[in-house]
């Protein structure tokens, strides 16, 4: 026997060993880091990057897509439902998945550098939305970029707009500012 076939079933072994002892299984991937900002980001826009971990869409080209990242050590994360049926029209929908929306909208009012009204994410909040570009009927596949309007109907004082994106080649769900001066209606819309 070849010393070569002799070495092999023993390395096999130890691997295997190693393997059961400290777990050789396929790790999920690190959740990205939302921002290395640690303060208010007061002269540019407090943009957020969480990963994609699932997106299911319907028959009426409604889908709903959960993302999470990290800030300061904490999973923050919340679903966006992109083709929400509004009137005539789509719009879009923001919703909490518990404790770690709650994390994400104090990781935003902390980059954003603004108080909260209340420290929990609503359970749902909608908005009206243009789609910028992509077809939401190919989410899956390919970019959405859409532009959102908080608030659409109540007092111009109280508008928001921001835009979000989602990619799912590149795994992406993208908030991101549209303006600094939404900051304040932004968070009062999502807190509930």
């Amino acid at each position: 026997m070849s010393r070569f076939r002799a070495i092999v079933p023993g390395l096999l072994g130890a691997g295997l060993s190693v393997c059961l002892a400290f777990g050789c299984a396929a790790r999920e991937p690190a959740l990205p880091d939302i921002s290395t900002a640690q303060a208010p980001v007061l002269r540019d826009l407090a943009d957020i990057r969480l990963a994609v971990e699932s997106i299911d869409c319907d028959d009426l080209n409604q889908c709903s897509v959960v993302a999470r990242g990290v800030y300061q050590g904490r999973t923050v994360g919340l679903k966006v439902v992109f083709g929400v049926r509004a009137g005539t029209g789509r719009g879009i929908a923001y919703q909490s998945i518990g404790g770690e929306s709650d994390a994400l909208l104090d990781a935003m009012a902390t980059r954003y550098g603004q108080p909260l009204s209340s420290p929990h994410f609503a359970a749902r909040v909608s908005g009206d939305m243009i789609v910028l570009s992509g077809d939401l009927r190919r989410v899956r596949t390919s970019p959405v970029q859409a532009k959102v309007f908080l608030f659409a109907n109540g007092a111009e004082s109280s508008n928001a707009e921001l835009y979000t994106n989602v990619d799912a080649t590149r795994g992406v769900l993208e908030i991101l500012e549209k303006d600094p001066s939404y900051r304040r209606n932004v968070l009062a819309a999502l807190a509930r």
